[in-house]
């Protein structure tokens, strides 16, 4: 089982495969992201993987979340949107600083 401070990137999208492996009807294109998500935290709950508390499910919820748009961030970089990358990466942050940048900046 992971605790509320293991659930990360990798360990969240290994388990994001497997439940989608196990589940294919469940990422459907007639499914909403919520619903998604949803049947997600419930697997990983069934299974064992985090308790079925209220700050477990968010945990997982955010890490799997953070997860996506880390891999948008990525994207972002392979086709040289340097500072959208660098900007979603730093807001993916729990209480991101402010960032601020000059006019020429690129």
């Amino acid at each position: 089982m992971f605790t509320h401070d293991e659930i990360g990137e990798k360990s969240v999208l290994e388990l994001y495969d497997e439940f989608v492996s196990k589940n294919p009807q469940s990422v459907s294109p007639k499914s909403t992201g919520e619903e998604i998500i949803d049947e997600f935290v419930s697997y990983a709950i069934d299974n064992g993987y985090i308790g079925d508390t209220a700050q477990e499910r968010a945990a997982i919820t955010i890490a799997f979340l953070r997860a996506q748009f880390n891999i948008i961030a990525n994207t972002c970089n392979v086709i040289g949107l340097d500072m959208a990358a660098e900007c979603l990466r730093h807001s993916l942050n729990n209480s991101p600083s402010d960032l601020s940048y000059g006019p020429n900046s690129s």
